[in-house]
């Protein structure tokens, strides 16, 4: 299935304004997970209590994915990785980028 977003579609900003908040969201819900193993390294009971950014409970998956994570490389201290981080980062500002030059192109056409 192709979801590419064309430049030439009527909604294309609406569409990528609403990938880029899903990027965010996932980005944010990410570095909830990472701050939680931190906690959980030092008090494994913090785990229980432990919410996303938006105050959704943590799922069993992820909990276990906390619980039983085991670094592979001393670079990894957490489940999810740093270059994760600067990818998705990445992804968004190119989102964002290409958001900023269709409305800048729209603009002109007015």
């Amino acid at each position: 299935m192709n979801n590419a977003i064309f430049s030439d579609d009527p909604k294309a900003i609406e569409k990528l304004e609403a990938k880029l908040a899903g990027i965010k969201d996932l980005i944010r819900r990410q570095k909830d997970v990472n701050s939680a193993h931190k906690k959980f390294l030092k008090d494994p009971a913090s785990l229980e209590t432990a919410k996303f950014y938006d105050g959704k409970d943590f799922g069993t998956p992820t909990k276990d994915l906390i619980r039983n994570y085991k670094p592979a490389y001393s670079w990894e201290p957490h489940p999810i990785a740093p270059f994760w981080f600067t990818n998705e980062g990445a992804n968004a500002r190119r989102i964002q980028k290409r958001i900023d030059e269709l409305k800048a192109k729209q603009n002109e056409s007015l």
